[in-house]
Parts: C-alpha cells; structure tokens; sequence
C-alpha cells in the first residue's frame, strides 16, 4: 500500500476541489466549456497525486490511469460516443476509490491532530463525493433510467449525466434527500444506501478519531 505524505499541505487539494464543485455546475453544457471542466478536474487529479506521493511504480500507474480516463471523457464530448464515458468515469471511480484509500489509511496514522489532518480529513469527504457520482453515472450510462429528476430519466433531459448525479451523490452523501432527483432501480436504490452509510460511518470514524486524538493530546499535555 502506498504511504501518503500526510506531512504535505492539503491546502491545493482542498482548493483544486472547491473550485471544481463551484466552478463546474456554472458552466453551460456546450462543447467548448469540457475543456475548462478538464482543466478543473485535471487541477484535482495533479494535486491529489501530489498528496499522496512523489514516487513509485503504483503512483505512475494511477497517474497514467487518471490521464487515460481524462481523456477519454474529452473524446466523448466531442465524438458522441457513450461507451467512452462510461470507460472513463469507471477509470475515475477506481483512481478516486485509490486516493481515498492512500489518504485514509494514512490520516488514520497521525499521533496528532494539525490543521493539515484535519484539512485531509475534508479533502477525503469531498473526494468520496465524487466518487459516487462517478459510479452513479456509470449505471446511469449503462441503464438509462436508473435515475430519475422530477419524475424524467436523467439522461433525456442533460447531455451530460454526471453534474447531475455529482449533486445526488453528495445530497446523499450527507443524507439531506431532497427528492428532486431519486433511486428508479433496484441497484440504483442499493448504491444509494451504501452512499449514505459511507458518508456516516466516515463522519463518525473520523470524528470518533479527532476526539480521541485530542483527548490524548490534552492528557499527554497535562502529564508533562
């Protein structure tokens, strides 16, 4: 397993990530705009392969993994073809579920709560996030339908699936459900619930972590 460099600033993560999620819903659904959607996203997978590492044989792969998907999804903008988006955000889905793995485990590995630890901390939130929207959209390319918006299938109303499907991840992610956009099949409910249990058990576990690294702290600090 790779060991993140959890001592490296997560503050260009954090913005890269931020400037995605704020940037990207603005942007009209022509053409001309996937490239500066590109540009953001490549913004998110620079810094996020600059967190966890600097070198390696696994890095390099899952650099070249998340250009591959990049790529692809420019290309299915411009040709038309479905089938390369849904290669690409399957690509996305497995580069963000390695990021958050390599982040976690080494969060998880801190003796003291600092501002980057907890800056991690967010950084991780977000990128399961867009994790789940990554996987929603891989159903919803596959079987049409497997979402709804206001009683319409997802894809008959946006080009693009995965802006709409990035919002219900993370209205599901945090359990607030709206009902704007819902679960029509069996497998899109099941990953639904696994989205929302994600979000929880990790708002717990990694508060749970906060409180006793800090309840720690304050012992250590009062023994001296």
């Amino acid at each position: 397993m790779l060991r993140p460099r959890v001592q490296f600033s997560f503050v260009a993560l954090l913005g890269a990530l931020g400037a995605f999620l704020v940037v990207t819903p603005l942007l009209g659904a022509a053409n001309e705009w996937r490239l500066v959607d590109a540009v953001l996203f490549l913004a998110v997978l620079g810094s996020s392969l600059r967190v966890v590492g600097r070198g390696g044989r696994q890095l390099l792969v899952a650099g070249a993994v998340a250009l591959i998907g990049l790529a692809l999804e420019i290309g299915s903008g411009f040709g038309g073809h479905v089938s390369l988006s849904i290669a690409a955000h399957a690509i996305f889905a497995s580069y963000l579920a390695f990021v958050v793995v390599a982040l976690l485990s080494g969060i998880l590995r801190v003796e003291r709560v600092t501002g980057d630890a907890i800056a991690g901390g967010a950084c991780v939130y977000l990128l399961i996030g867009l994790l789940w929207g990554a996987v929603f959209t891989v159903l919803e390319l596959v079987q049409p339908g497997s979402y709804l918006q206001n009683g319409a299938p997802i894809v008959h109303q946006v080009h693009r699936p995965y802006g709409e499907l990035l919002y219900f991840g993370y209205i599901t992610l945090t359990t607030v459900g709206y009902g704007d956009i819902v679960a029509a099949t069996p497998i899109a409910r099941m990953l639904a619930v696994l989205a929302a249990l994600s979000g929880q058990l990790y708002l717990a576990v990694f508060v749970a972590g906060l409180v006793g690294m800090v309840a720690a702290q304050s012992r250590a600090s009062r023994d001296r």
